[in-house]
């Protein structure tokens, strides 16, 4: 079992095969609020590299903890291969359902083509289906009309998962724009 050590700050970098694409400033701020108050209770699982400290999981909790001032940061240093970097961040983001069902095909797709895993793997180690691993690598190859329409109306991952079954894009289009606009 890995050790619990604090790090100072500074010293981590962002993976750059991270799986969440934006971060919103607004949920920083919730989160750099709550961290400010409570600390970061969950610790950052980071990896030792020739160029220091790369972040595994926990990027959000890193950014928000710098925006709260802090200049130590708890963390577990993993010994671990670059695929299972990128599996352990989706994994991670997976089981926080954050990630939009995009990301989370732009993951996989990078998890097939990069490191050679089958889809079939990359459904046992996230705990998906091979048939939720295909639909999420699909809806990468809708028009980017169609996933804005997708994004801006907060449609459930089910639902968007469910466009892949109409037999073409402007059919899944009409689908989503049917759909009301929902709030942050």
């Amino acid at each position: 079992m890995e050790d619990l050590i604090y790090l100072n700050i500074n010293e981590l970098a962002p993976n750059p095969m991270r799986v969440r694409a934006s971060f919103p400033h607004d949920t920083l701020v919730k989160l750099s609020d709550s961290i400010r108050e409570k600390g970061v209770l969950t610790p950052l699982l980071v990896a030792s590299t020739p160029a220091g400290y790369q972040i595994i999981c926990g990027e959000r909790r890193w950014r928000a903890a710098k925006l709260a001032g802090l200049t130590e940061i708890p963390a577990i240093i993993k010994n671990i291969q670059p695929e299972e970097i990128l599996t352990l961040s989706l994994i991670e983001n997976i089981q926080q359902e954050n990630l939009t069902v995009f990301e989370q095909g732009a993951a996989v797709e990078r998890l097939y083509s990069q490191f050679g895993l089958s889809l079939q793997k990359i459904g046992e180690q996230l705990g998906l289906s091979l048939d939720d691993i295909k639909k999420r690598l699909s809806l990468l190859q809708l028009s980017d009309k169609t996933k804005n329409e997708i994004l801006s109306r907060k449609i459930s991952d089910r639902e968007a998962l469910a466009l892949v079954e109409k037999e073409t894009e402007k059919e899944a289009y009409q689908e989503v724009i049917k759909k009301p606009k929902r709030g942050f």
